[in-house]
C-alpha cells in the first residue's frame, strides 16, 4: 500500500510539473510560434531530414508501431495480473494516461502546432482576400480549370513513386525554397484507405508518408501537399495552395493535371452549392478521361468507407480545431478561393509586364 501511495504521489508531482509547462507554453504563445517558425523549425527539419532521408522506410511509422505494441502489452498485463480488481491500480492507470496525454500534447505543440499561429500563405504571398471572390469569378474559374484539364487529360502518365517524388522535390527547389523534401511509402499504407487517409506528416520525425497505391492523377498533388508540411506550412488549406502552385508551375503534364483536377474538385463543390444547374452544365464539359477519374474516386470511397473512416475524420477535425483552425477539416476547401486569388495575381503580374 505504501508503494502504491509513493507511485501515485510521484505521478501527481509529474502531472503538476507538466501542467506548469502547458501554462508556460500558453503564456509564451505567439512569441514561441514566431521563434519556432523563423529559427527552430528550419534547423530541426534540416537535422531530421539529414538523419531520416538515409533510411528508405518510415522511421516515424516504426515509432508509432512500437508505441502501439507497448500500449497493448501494458493493457494485457493490467488484466493478466488482475490489477483491474484494485481501485488504486485504476487510479494509477488514469494518472499514467493523463501524463502520457500531457507529454504528447507538449511535444506536439513544440514540434508542430506552434506553426498554426503563423501568417497564412495567402497573406505571405499578398493575395487578395477570399471575400473578393464573387460567385461569377468562381464559376469562371471552374470553367477555366475544365478547359485546362481537357487539354492535359490525354497526356496523364503513370509515374513511378521515385520519379514522382523527385519531380515534386524539384518543383519546390524551382520555387527557391530552402527546405529539402521527400515522401516515403507508409508502413501502414494498406490500412490508410480504411481511415480515409492518403498521406500524412509525422511531426516528431519530420517525415511525409503517403499511400503509394492512390491513383496516378492524385499522387503529385498529394506528394506536394505533404511536402508543404515539411517546409513548415501547417494549415491544410495553405498546404493545398502550396501543392497547387508547385504542380501548376511544373513542366510535367501529369503534375499540371493533378493540380487542376484536385483544385477543381474543391471549386466545383462550391459552385454546385451556389448553383447546381450551372455546376451540372459545367461538369458535362469534362473530358471522358476526367469523368473516369471522378468515377474511380467514388469507387474507392465506397470500397474503403468504414466506421474507422468516420472516426479518423472526427479525430482529425478536433485536432485541427485545437490548432486554431476553426473550420476543422472543412478548411481544406478554402483552397478554392486562395487558388483563384493566386491565379488572379499571376494574371495581374503578366499584365503589368506587358505595359
Amino acid at each position: 500500500m505504501k508503494r502504491l501511495k509513493n507511485v501515485s504521489n510521484k505521478l501527481l508531482l509529474q502531472l503538476l510539473i507538466l501542467f506548469g509547462v502547458v501554462i508556460l507554453i500558453f503564456l509564451l504563445g505567439t512569441s514561441y510560434s514566431v521563434l519556432f517558425y523563423g529559427t527552430i523549425f528550419p534547423v530541426l527539419q534540416y537535422v531530421r531530414f539529414g538523419l531520416f532521408s538515409l533510411v528508405p522506410w518510415s522511421v516515424g511509422d516504426l515509432v508509432y508501431g512500437l508505441a502501439l505494441v507497448y500500449l497493448i502489452y501494458q493493457v494485457f498485463l493490467f488484466f493478466k495480473q488482475k490489477k483491474f480488481l484494485l481501485k488504486s491500480q485504476w487510479l494509477i492507470a488514469l494518472l499514467q494516461m493523463s501524463k502520457l496525454a500531457l507529454v504528447m500534447t507538449i511535444l506536439l505543440y513544440l514540434f508542430w502546432s506552434a506553426l498554426y499561429a503563423q501568417d497564412t500563405l495567402s497573406q505571405r504571398l499578398h493575395l487578395s482576400s477570399s471575400d473578393s471572390v464573387s460567385p461569377n469569378k468562381l464559376i469562371a474559374f471552374d470553367s477555366s480549370l475544365i478547359h485546362r484539364m481537357n487539354i492535359l487529360a490525354p497526356q496523364v502518365d503513370s509515374l513511378s513513386l521515385m520519379l514522382c517524388d523527385s519531380l515534386a522535390a524539384n518543383a519546390y527547389h524551382d520555387l527557391g525554397l530552402r527546405f529539402n523534401t521527400q515522401t516515403k511509402r507508409s508502413l501502414f499504407a494498406r490500412a490508410l484507405p480504411f481511415l480515409g487517409i492518403s498521406g500524412y506528416f509525422n511531426p516528431l520525425t519530420g517525415e511525409a508518408q503517403i499511400d503509394d497505391k492512390i491513383p496516378n492523377f492524385l499522387l503529385p498533388f498529394l506528394m506536394c501537399h505533404e511536402m508543404a508540411h515539411q517546409i513548415g506550412i501547417a494549415a491544410e488549406d495553405d498546404a493545398n495552395l502550396m501543392a497547387y502552385i508547385c504542380c501548376a508551375e511544373s513542366r510535367n503534364p501529369t503534375f499540371q493535371y493533378s493540380a487542376y483536377f484536385n483544385i477543381w474538385l474543391y471549386v466545383h463543390s462550391k459552385v454546385y452549392a451556389m448553383d447546381s444547374l450551372e455546376a451540372i452544365h459545367l461538369r458535362r464539359q469534362l473530358h471522358p478521361i476526367s469523368l473516369g477519374h471522378i468515377n474511380l474516386i467514388k469507387s474507392r470511397q465506397a470500397q474503403y468507407h468504414t466506421f474507422w473512416d468516420d472516426w479518423s475524420n472526427y479525430v482529425f477535425d478536433v485536432f485541427l480545431k485545437m490548432g486554431n483552425q476553426s473550420e476543422g477539416i472543412e478548411s481544406y476547401r478554402n483552397v478554392a478561393y486562395s487558388a483563384l486569388c493566386w491565379e488572379q495575381k499571376q494574371l495581374d503580374s503578366v499584365s503589368k509586364r506587358k505595359r
